[in-house]
């Protein structure tokens, strides 16, 4: 089993009105962190925030599609329970995401 180690949300943006949020690891010295976002932040324009801003890559590689039968009748899946030792850190990632507003 992998651990998720603790972040530090960081907003790159160079534009107030935008959000451009990154994750940085927590164990990193403040200097540290202050050097990657500046880093981030220098090169911003490097970066994408959606598929829009990616110009000549070909939808067929980002998207995902369900190859059904027209007349199939779609049938949801009994909820199968997670592992006890999975659920706390699902819980916290969860958490996590749902602060920095991704979800």
């Amino acid at each position: 089993m992998f651990v998720i180690s603790q972040t530090v949300l960081v907003n790159i943006s160079r534009n107030p009105n935008t959000i451009g949020n990154v994750f940085i690891g927590a164990n990193y010295s403040l200097g540290e962190i202050q050097t990657y976002t500046d880093l981030f932040k220098e090169f911003c324009d490097v970066f994408t925030w959606s598929y829009e801003e990616m110009p000549g890559i070909y939808p067929s590689i980002v998207q995902h599609e369900i190859m059904m039968y027209e007349n199939a009748k779609p049938i949801r899946q009994k909820l199968r329970p997670f592992n006890p030792r999975k659920v706390a850190v699902i819980k916290a990632e969860v958490k996590k995401l749902l602060k920095a507003g991704f979800i």
